[in-house]
């Protein structure tokens, strides 16, 4: 049962996406940079 879940959300999710973007529109590539200020070392992921 929640395999079919997934499989009905995934779907539509996919739908959706193909109905909000037309041919005209262009996707830009975005780099994000996070700078950590803090005094201690940073023990968070270094990728994502």
């Amino acid at each position: 049962m929640a395999k079919n879940i997934m499989t009905k959300h995934h779907s539509s999710a996919t739908i959706s996406l193909k109905r909000e973007f037309t041919k005209e529109d262009k996707l830009i590539p975005v780099i994000t940079i996070t700078v950590y200020l803090g005094t201690k070392e940073w023990d968070g992921p270094r990728r994502l």
